[in-house]
Protein backbone atom coordinates (compact mmCIF):
# COMPACT_ATOMS: atom_id res chain seq x y z
CA UNK A 1 0.00 0.00 0.00
CA UNK A 2 2.69 2.47 0.82
CA UNK A 3 4.45 1.49 -2.38
CA UNK A 4 1.09 2.87 -4.22
CA UNK A 5 1.15 6.21 -2.25
CA UNK A 6 5.22 6.74 -3.25
CA UNK A 7 4.54 6.07 -6.72
CA UNK A 8 1.60 8.41 -7.04
CA UNK A 9 3.64 11.31 -4.86
CA UNK A 10 6.71 10.86 -7.66
CA UNK A 11 4.07 11.00 -10.85
CA UNK A 12 3.10 14.19 -8.86
CA UNK A 13 5.27 15.67 -8.32
CA UNK A 14 7.23 15.23 -11.82
CA UNK A 15 3.97 16.04 -13.60
CA UNK A 16 4.13 19.50 -11.16
CA UNK A 17 7.72 20.11 -11.75
CA UNK A 18 6.69 19.69 -15.64
CA UNK A 19 3.23 22.04 -15.04
CA UNK A 20 4.11 25.20 -13.59
CA UNK A 21 8.09 24.51 -12.43
CA UNK A 22 8.88 27.34 -15.25
CA UNK A 23 7.41 30.58 -16.95
CA UNK A 24 7.65 30.17 -20.74
CA UNK A 25 10.28 32.93 -22.33
CA UNK A 26 9.10 36.17 -22.80
CA UNK A 27 8.73 37.02 -26.50
CA UNK A 28 11.67 39.56 -28.33
CA UNK A 29 10.75 42.48 -30.16
CA UNK A 30 12.11 41.36 -32.56
CA UNK A 31 10.24 42.33 -36.01
CA UNK A 32 7.95 39.41 -37.94
CA UNK A 33 9.26 38.69 -41.39
CA UNK A 34 6.29 40.35 -42.65
CA UNK A 35 6.78 43.24 -40.91
CA UNK A 36 11.08 43.20 -42.36
CA UNK A 37 10.12 42.75 -46.05
CA UNK A 38 7.40 45.69 -45.50
CA UNK A 39 9.77 48.09 -43.67
CA UNK A 40 12.49 47.20 -46.69
CA UNK A 41 9.51 48.26 -49.24
CA UNK A 42 9.22 51.12 -47.38
CA UNK A 43 12.81 52.19 -47.57
CA UNK A 44 12.65 51.06 -51.41
CA UNK A 45 9.37 53.54 -52.29
CA UNK A 46 11.46 56.53 -50.13
CA UNK A 47 14.96 55.62 -51.97
CA UNK A 48 15.83 58.00 -55.07
CA UNK A 49 15.42 55.37 -57.45
CA UNK A 50 12.73 56.75 -59.41
CA UNK A 51 9.19 55.50 -59.51
CA UNK A 52 8.14 54.02 -62.91
CA UNK A 53 5.11 51.70 -62.53
CA UNK A 54 2.88 52.35 -64.45
CA UNK A 55 0.03 50.32 -62.18
CA UNK A 56 0.11 53.01 -59.19
CA UNK A 57 2.24 54.71 -56.89
CA UNK A 58 5.67 54.37 -54.23
CA UNK A 59 3.09 53.45 -51.51
CA UNK A 60 -0.15 51.25 -53.59
CA UNK A 61 0.07 48.25 -51.38
CA UNK A 62 0.36 44.67 -53.01
CA UNK A 63 -2.70 43.13 -54.27
CA UNK A 64 -1.90 39.45 -53.01
CA UNK A 65 -4.01 38.65 -50.56
CA UNK A 66 -2.13 38.52 -47.11
CA UNK A 67 1.09 40.59 -48.13
CA UNK A 68 1.47 44.31 -46.51
CA UNK A 69 4.79 44.99 -49.18
CA UNK A 70 4.79 48.08 -51.44
CA UNK A 71 4.45 47.54 -55.49
CA UNK A 72 7.26 47.20 -57.63
CA UNK A 73 8.78 50.44 -58.35
CA UNK A 74 8.75 49.24 -62.05
CA UNK A 75 7.11 47.88 -64.44
CA UNK A 76 2.98 47.97 -65.21
CA UNK A 77 1.94 45.33 -61.94
CA UNK A 78 -0.36 45.79 -58.70
CA UNK A 79 2.34 43.54 -56.95
CA UNK A 80 5.39 43.51 -55.07
CA UNK A 81 8.57 42.07 -56.28
CA UNK A 82 8.40 38.79 -54.51
CA UNK A 83 4.98 38.43 -56.06
CA UNK A 84 4.91 39.50 -59.42
CA UNK A 85 5.88 38.09 -62.69
CA UNK A 86 8.48 39.26 -65.27
CA UNK A 87 7.14 39.84 -68.91
CA UNK A 88 8.21 36.80 -70.64
CA UNK A 89 9.34 38.85 -73.77
CA UNK A 90 10.37 42.24 -72.15
CA UNK A 91 11.08 41.26 -68.85
CA UNK A 92 9.29 44.05 -67.05
CA UNK A 93 7.70 43.45 -63.49
CA UNK A 94 3.93 42.07 -64.31
CA UNK A 95 0.66 41.20 -62.38
CA UNK A 96 1.30 37.42 -60.89
CA UNK A 97 -1.38 36.16 -63.36
CA UNK A 98 0.08 37.55 -66.34
CA UNK A 99 2.83 36.36 -68.99
CA UNK A 100 3.41 39.23 -70.93
CA UNK A 101 3.46 43.14 -70.32
CA UNK A 102 0.54 45.27 -71.83
CA UNK A 103 3.07 47.49 -74.21
CA UNK A 104 4.02 43.71 -75.65
CA UNK A 105 0.67 42.70 -76.11
CA UNK A 106 0.00 45.97 -78.04
CA UNK A 107 3.55 45.45 -80.19
CA UNK A 108 2.04 41.85 -80.95
CA UNK A 109 -1.26 43.02 -81.95
CA UNK A 110 -0.19 46.01 -84.24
Amino acid sequence: MKRKYIVCAVILSVMMTGCGGSQPAAKTSSPSPAVTTSAKSAETAKSSKPFTNKYGTATTKCAHSGCDNYIASSGDTNCCVTHSKKCANCGVYIDEDATYCMDCLKKALS
